[in-house]
């Protein structure tokens, strides 16, 4: 699915009804317990302002190796990875970022991401904005974090959720709560919902 300068090409490849599959002789994942884990993928047409041969960040001394149109925050569920990043100039053929390691800023054992990216930064200079669960099960709303970053590489400000006591997003805690779904309503705007009790599969409380 990607690749590093000093790794061979993965590639994917789709058939018809929307259905995926894997090439035998070079699958997606090897060996298949290294899988990607909630990936979030953002299109630019712009590039998001870079292209090849620019500097990925300026903390880490990595040069993008095609234009990147198509940006992947992404866990690979290896153990306490965290969450990871990786580009493509066309969706398909992936170059891995930093040979995988996690991105600086963030909870260590980070996964489920939803990054946001806005031309106008949001009304700052951060482009990039993510949350994510921190992998903590301590079934709060703490558990869902928050950050934001320059070049979606390395993130600051990076926190927990809160709630309005009045108004809260989650209720009953211990009861059936666990993770989060996160949809994006605007660019600046998120629905939190979660799984109500295991009685009462497939509904969602706020």
């Amino acid at each position: 699915m990607w690749r590093s300068p000093k790794q061979s090409r993965l590639r994917c490849r789709a058939v018809s009804r929307g259905a995926w599959t894997e090439y035998a002789g070079n699958p997606v994942f090897d060996p298949i317990s290294n899988r990607a884990y909630y990936p979030t993928v953002a299109y630019d047409a712009a590039a998001f302002s870079h292209a090849q041969g620019d500097v990925i960040s300026a903390s880490l001394p990595y040069t993008y190796q095609v234009t990147p149109y198509y940006k992947m925050w992404v866990a690979t569920g290896a153990g306490a990875a965290g969450i990871q990043f990786a580009y493509s100039n066309d969706g398909i053929s992936w170059y891995e970022f930093n040979n995988g390691a996690a991105l600086p800023g963030l909870y260590p054992t980070g996964y489920h991401s939803f990054v946001l990216y806005d031309t106008g930064g949001f009304g700052t200079s951060h482009r990039y904005k993510v949350w994510y669960w921190s992998g903590i099960m301590s079934y709060a709303v703490g558990d869902i974090r928050t950050a934001e970053s320059v070049d979606g590489i390395a993130w600051e400000n990076d926190q927990p959720l809160t709630q309005e006591a009045a108004m809260p997003i989650v209720t009953g805690l211990g009861v059936g709560w666990n993770r989060a779904v996160m949809v994006p309503i605007t660019s600046s705007t998120m629905l939190v919902a979660r799984p109500r009790s295991i009685a009462t599969p497939g509904t969602t409380a706020m």
